[in-house]
């Protein structure tokens, strides 16, 4: 014995059986696209752990700096992805401006993740000399 209802929002039919425990395929579709969903988060939140606990050095070039209504900011590119990164600096200090004004397009900086550690170089070929950088955080 069963019966047809109206599902969520009326979207889909739903099928209750009585006698047996057996999802109807459209609920098994429905379950295996939120596992494949959950896993998919899962691992996405894992690889972001990996990153972070390993104190991930992501590394880009400066491509850009200016001001506008919100501040001073300066624009950098990775090197793995190409992602564009504008961040603004806290200029309300000294040590902050003199910052702004002490970093040009092309130097090579290093950020890790976790730490916060920031290094700066002039550019990336300094960088993979093994050269001491212009500025360290530490």
């Amino acid at each position: 014995m069963k019966s047809v209802k109206k599902g969520f929002l009326g979207l889909f039919d739903r099928q209750i059986y009585f006698k047996t425990n057996a999802l109807p395929i459209e609920m098994k579709a429905i379950f295996k696209a939120l596992i494949i969903l959950a896993v998919a988060l899962a691992a996405l939140g894992g690889f972001a752990a990996y990153l972070y606990f390993t104190d991930y050095s992501a590394e880009a070039t400066i491509t850009g700096k200016g001001q506008d209504e919100k501040g001073y900011w300066v624009e950098a590119t990775t090197r793995i992805g190409g992602f564009k990164i504008k961040q603004y600096l806290d200029t309300s200090t000294t040590p902050g401006m003199l910052s702004w004004y002490a970093v040009q397009n092309g130097n090579f900086i290093v950020y890790n993740i976790h730490s916060g550690h920031l290094r700066l170089w002039e550019n990336l070929q300094d960088y993979l000399d093994g050269k001491i950088p212009v500025y360290d955080s530490a």
